[in-house]
């Protein structure tokens, strides 16, 4: 997939640069991502600017591009003729994007950064069964939301939020998609703590992770039978983490306190920490790499004054 990926991606942006902006770029990227990983994917059927079109199309649906109150505003069919395709076509495309990751307007997976903090979708949260906005909730549950992948980033401070590990990644760098019958038989869930198989390596960049170990925050199955596990790292594994790795990942607009693996790539294991701890010293090593992002500042959201 990497060819086809490498193709879309090139003509996603070219339109952006010269019609849109950085942030449209960005997340049409990683949709392209997304969609590559879908196995099988869809990508491999179709003309390379026809799914181009449709994944800025679908995109533009929910932030509203079509609407002349918006910045940048494009009408959808000014968009498919830039493209050179038939709006019926890119239509038909992005009705298939749309209903794979239901998408919905204003959802928070695939909202413009820097429209995050103005989006209430991505802040809405249950608190001891009320739903209240995260954006006006105490520092510690702003935390504990964060911790657990239920709002972008937290609200009261100016630190920037980057897309989780996967769905910021292009196409993977594995060694091949395990089968079903790699799926381990345990069943983990949320809150369980595992350690990373020997031999296993980091998907972006390529470096054995064997032996780092954190907690599981998500899980996602595929349509293969397989499951994606969010791991966010405990307080040990971010204390050791090379410092040009956190300076990478933040200059590339990548999660370095988590990760996406394979569940039959880890195993279970006993927390060596609290979860505050996990806070505090991802507090501490965003503190010291701070300015590393301002390489890549279009993925930042822009804070609200409150």
């Amino acid at each position: 997939m990497r060819q086809i990926y490498a193709t879309i991606s090139g003509l996603i942006d070219a339109f952006c640069r010269k019609h849109l902006n950085d942030e449209y770029a960005a997340l049409s990227r990683q949709l392209a991502a997304a969609l590559a990983r879908k196995r099988p994917s869809p990508l491999v059927r179709g003309k390379p600017d026809i799914w181009a079109c449709a994944m800025v199309y679908a995109l533009g649906t929910v932030n509203f591009l079509f609407d002349k109150s918006q910045t940048p505003h494009l009408r959808a069919d000014d968009l498919c003729e830039r493209f050179g395709v038939s709006k019926s076509s890119a239509a038909n495309k992005t009705k298939l994007i749309r209903e794979l990751f239901d998408m919905i307007p204003l959802d928070p997976r695939w909202c413009l950064p820097s429209r995050l903090a103005d989006n209430p979708m991505a802040w809405m949260i249950q608190v001891n069964g009320l739903i209240i906005d995260a954006r006006y909730a105490p520092r510690e549950i702003q935390e504990a939301a964060y911790q657990r992948g239920l709002i972008p980033y937290i609200p009261s401070t100016n630190e920037p939020a980057f897309p989780r590990r996967s769905e910021a990644r292009a196409v993977p760098s594995r060694r091949g998609q395990p089968s079903p019958t790699d799926v381990p038989h345990r069943t983990f869930k949320v809150g369980d703590s595992v350690i990373v198989k020997a031999g296993v390596r980091d998907p972006d960049y390529d470096i054995d992770i064997g032996g780092w170990q954190g907690r599981i925050v998500h899980l996602e199955r595929e349509d293969a039978g397989k499951t994606l596990v969010r791991i966010q790292w405990d307080s040990v594994t971010l204390g050791a983490m090379a410092p040009d790795l956190i300076d990478q990942c933040e200059e590339d607009g990548l999660d370095w306190a988590a990760i996406d693996l394979y569940a039959s790539e880890v195993e279970p294991t006993q927390p060596p920490d609290a979860e505050n701890d996990v806070i505090q010293s991802a507090r501490k090593q965003s503190g010291q790499h701070r300015w590393a992002y301002l390489q890549s500042v279009s993925l930042i959201p822009k804070l609200s004054d409150g």
